[in-house]
């Protein structure tokens, strides 16, 4: 038994040295061409002057590295972030986004919550959300939907 053993960490061993060899000779002898282009973000948060809050605000976040839009249909994106989050946090997601869309035209807005430490707090979370639906009351009445 003890035999049987031994020869089959024999064999599991000279197995994965030899898929460990394999991989690397296939790395090294087939190279990928890199196929991924650089992408610059211009970001510029505008702010929204939202009703009666001093701790949180509102933010529109334009892309100034992409042309203006050229479409009648605006589509408002609230993009709200988590525990400890920022208005920073739109970026990547709003850039590219703003690049991809080719039939509307995608308005990005964020809260910024100055990084509040919220999952450790109830209060926090509700004052969060009371500045939440203050922020969507603003935006249904300034865009038709």
């Amino acid at each position: 038994l003890l035999y049987m053993a031994w020869t089959a960490l024999h064999i599991f061993t000279l197995t994965g040295w030899a898929s460990f060899i394999w991989l690397v000779h296939h790395i090294t002898s087939y190279p990928v061409p890199n196929q991924c282009r650089m992408t610059y973000l211009l970001p510029y948060f505008h702010l929204l002057h939202t009703p009666h809050h001093t701790k949180y605000a509102l933010y529109r976040y334009v892309e100034l590295s992409s042309p203006p839009p050229v479409h009648t249909r605006v589509q408002p994106v609230l993009f709200l972030s988590g525990h400890s989050g920022g208005k920073r946090q739109i970026r990547s997601l709003a850039g590219h986004s703003i690049r991809l869309a080719s039939n509307t035209s995608l308005e990005f807005y964020t809260i910024d919550y100055q990084e509040e430490l919220s999952a450790f707090h109830a209060q926090l979370v509700l004052e969060q959300a009371h500045y939440l639906n203050k922020c969507l009351t603003h935006l249904t009445t300034t865009h038709v939907l």
